[in-house]
């Protein structure tokens, strides 16, 4: 973005150049006008040599990610793994689930003896007795658990 910025600065700054050089061969030789193309120049050389820099800096972080390139591929083959995991592990649970789901699609549901949905919230907690909800505790635990190692909302 750096780069590019400075490429339309510099091309802006060209074009002005151009202008004013053009304003000069047109016989409008004022010494103001000619300061001003003087100045115009130093702008030009002054913003190419930052895009000269910036397209080094460039280069430079370049080069860093391409000497990390296996650093970076063996992180996305072990964020592959842990996905792959996961699906494993979510079908193993799916196939010890859909037996007891087919033999019995009309068997009354089992009502939890303490639910946590469907009740007054203070009920609930005499239930408990606990002063913090358990779907409250459960998403504070996950975070705990995991969201720590997130950057995002809640870090």
């Amino acid at each position: 973005k750096k780069l590019d910025k400075l490429t339309l600065d510099w091309t802006s700054a060209k074009n002005r150049l151009c202008q004013a050089t053009k304003s000069v061969n047109t016989g409008t030789t004022a010494p103001s006008t000619t300061t001003k193309v003087d100045l115009l120049k130093d702008e030009v050389d002054e913003i190419w040599r930052k895009v000269e820099l910036s397209k080094d800096e460039y280069a430079a972080d370049l080069y860093h990610f391409a000497s990390k390139e296996e650093e970076y591929s063996n992180y996305f083959y072990l964020l592959l793994e842990a996905q792959a995991e996961y699906h494993r592990r979510s079908l193993k649970a799916l196939d010890a689930l859909l037996p007891t789901l087919k033999t019995n699609p009309n068997a009354p549901a089992v009502i939890p003896e303490n639910p946590a949905f469907g009740r007054p919230l203070k009920e609930h907690l005499e239930n408990r007795g606990q002063d913090i909800a358990l779907p409250i505790e459960a998403c504070v635990m996950m975070l705990l658990e995991k969201g720590m190692k997130e950057e995002g909302l809640f870090r």
